[in-house]
């Protein structure tokens, strides 16, 4: 058995996990200047292992939505959980038109971290907090709720403006062009926050998030710092968390059983992966069974707490296997920033590498994305 531990964060994510209910993960990506893109995660403290004798051979299926015949847990209620979000030969993203180009970058006066710039009229001037099992410390600007395509302010029950302002629209809209249907459907907020006054130095390194709001995973919430770093740095951010609303949502992962002690198939952080989804077809057919033999030796060796000094390390031996260097730290970040490369046109070279790429490029739920990703040319 090969054990995963799910690493604690906050004290809210620890009564999460008491409780048993609610996986509150913050998916999240850091940008880091010496290190180029870095993309990490923090998940609720549970335990999970993976079944070997469940064997390494994998199908391939329409994983974004959930493998053929494959019940997704609790559906009522639940938007998205338990649906198909996307046929199995990507004719949803086909039929689709593709974006217009001239969304990205956003103007010099929307990556102002500004009420005034973010936030609709009548809202009150006072900054508010984060959630806690977001980024302690970190600023909210905006919380705006995603109904169908279109964006509205959160009804707070104050006589305030629900109309997004030009900046939000403009912000939505590159959203809009660059997420296909699959990725969309699952969003239901979107918050701007400014992550400058973070209590932890790491958390001031986070461009973008995305965390499940609902235990079937069917509903997500999407978190935009829009002043940090470079617009390249955001535009391959938002690519990043894509890759993990369409791995890690309720068609891809078994909503039913999130703490179950074994796994029969690769955990993720949201619990187990299902037969024939993205992310189980993508440890078991893209990485070298070597590897990823080494890298779970690693997890199990530190209680699944590695120390950045060992995942350096880990990182310097396996470097032709790996985007970047924290790509090395998870195969669930490893999958993200491959495909965030491969989605911008990112120039990768290596045979490990490759066959990660070839991976992604061969799913046919997958097929359009660098098309979609041209609107950030």
């Amino acid at each position: 058995m090969r054990i995963r531990w799910w690493l604690p964060v906050t004290a809210v994510t620890a009564l999460a996990a008491v409780a048993g209910a609610l996986l509150a993960l913050s998916v999240i990506r850091r940008v880091d200047g010496a290190d180029g893109v870095r993309p990490g995660s923090a998940g609720t403290p549970a335990v999970v292992t993976r079944d070997d004798a469940s064997g390494l051979d994998r199908s391939t299926s329409d994983a974004v939505g959930g493998p053929e015949g494959q019940e997704n847990g609790p559906q009522t209620g639940q938007r998205g959980s338990g649906d198909r979000l996307g046929a199995q030969d990507g004719s949803e993203n086909v039929a689709e038109p593709l974006p217009a180009s001239d969304v990205w970058p956003l103007p010099e006066s929307c990556r102002e971290a500004e009420i005034s710039v973010w936030a609709p009229s009548g809202t009150p001037r006072a900054r508010s907090a984060l959630s806690g099992e977001d980024l302690p410390g970190a600023d909210q600007l905006a919380d705006y709720q995603i109904e169908g395509d279109r964006l509205l302010a959160a009804d707070t029950g104050r006589r305030t403006s629900r109309e997004p302002t030009d900046c939000a629209e403009r912000l939505w809209s590159a959203i809009r062009a660059l997420y296909p249907p699959a990725g969309r459907r699952l969003l239901t907020h979107l918050v701007i926050y400014d992550g400058s006054r973070a209590q932890a130095s790491e958390d001031r390194d986070v461009a973008a998030f995305v965390r499940p709001i609902d235990e079937g995973l069917g509903e997500w919430l999407l978190a935009v710092d829009p002043a940090f770093g470079e617009p390249a740095d955001l535009a391959e951010t938002l690519v990043h968390e894509l890759a993990h609303l369409l791995t890690l949502n309720g068609g891809q992962v078994d909503t039913r059983g999130p703490d179950r002690p074994t796994c029969p198939t690769e955990p993720t952080s949201q619990g187990c992966s299902l037969p024939g989804s993205i992310y189980d077809d993508y440890v078991h057919q893209a990485w070298d069974p070597a590897v990823l033999r080494r890298w779970w030796e690693l997890y199990e060796r530190t209680d699944g707490e590695p120390d950045q000094e060992e995942l350096a390390a880990f990182h310097e031996e396996y470097r032709e296997h790996f985007v970047s260097p924290y790509a090395a730290s998870d195969p669930e970040e490893d999958l993200a920033e491959t495909l965030a490369a491969w989605c911008t046109g990112r120039r990768v070279s290596g045979e490990p590498i490759l066959a990660k790429v070839d991976f992604l490029a061969r799913r046919a739920e997958l097929a359009q994305l660098p098309q979609r990703c041209r609107v950030l040319h």
